[in-house]
């Protein structure tokens, strides 16, 4: 039988013990690989892992399982398994193939797995029938797909990029908006050699147009058009010595 890499990330260890036996047990085609309990072990874990399927809580210490996903550049399926159902729609605006509200149902949980495999098929299906060509594209040009259509955009006119779920909201210094179909995590591996720094899980900042940054209240980049971005506080060692002032 076809196995499928998996892993678990959850706040509290007995809940991660509980699922880990249930799919164990009852989701035979799923292979765990590796649990954590806090945002950065998260991180940690589905590097060093390469998942397949994601199961995640939503709350993880101060983070969220949101969080997680804009920080992480990996693909993956994501099951959300939480006691909070509020967040059911948000969910869903990140692609989660399911969303598992504690106790955990053994039928949903099928369920959604066998739904999480379905994907996984069909995209290794369509990859396998397709050859990506190689970017001929000049210099500074970022080719953008949006729902609609495919925008070739000036590098230099964007002020910044926010993550808005699975989607991508580019701020341009026009001050009109484009929405892309990829999420953050595409565009900071695309752009982080293109003078962008990824300042915070929301922000993918172009460094060449910020005008200040402000210590003072905050910690924020200031940009033209009194946008003010938040640097968050995991952020602002590395954003400093990027700057090269450490």
């Amino acid at each position: 039988m076809k196995s499928y890499r998996a892993v678990i990330i959850d706040d509290e260890q007995k809940n991660i013990e509980l699922l880990s036996h249930f799919v164990t047990k009852y989701c035979t085609e799923i292979q765990l690989v590796g649990s954590a309990l806090t945002f950065e072990k998260g991180k940690e874990v589905i590097a060093e892992s390469n998942p397949d399927i994601v199961f995640l809580d939503i709350t993880l210490d101060r983070d969220t399982g949101f969080e997680l996903i804009d920080e992480i550049n990996q693909n993956f399926k994501v099951i959300f398994v939480t006691a909070h159902k509020e967040y059911a729609l948000k969910a869903f605006k990140y692609s989660a193939v399911d969303y598992l509200l504690k106790p955990i149902d053994i039928i949903e949980l099928q369920k959604a797995v066998a739904q999480a495999v379905a994907h996984l098929d069909g995209e290794k299906e369509l990859n396998g029938n397709t050859k990506e060509e190689a970017s001929v594209l000049p210099d500074g040009i970022l080719a953008v797909p949006t729902l609609q259509s495919i925008e070739l955009i000036d590098m230099d006119q964007i002020l910044y990029c926010m993550s808005k779920g699975k989607y991508t909201v580019f701020h341009l210094d026009s001050g009109s908006e484009i929405v892309s179909s990829k999420n953050l995590g595409e565009y900071e591996k695309k752009l982080n050699d293109k003078n962008f720094f990824r300042i915070h899980n929301r922000y993918l900042v172009n460094v060449k147009k910020v005008r200040k940054i402000s210590k003072s209240d905050g910690f924020f980049c200031e940009l033209p058009g009194n946008i003010h971005l938040t640097v968050s506080a995991r952020k602002q060692a590395e954003f400093q010595k990027y700057l090269g002032l450490h």
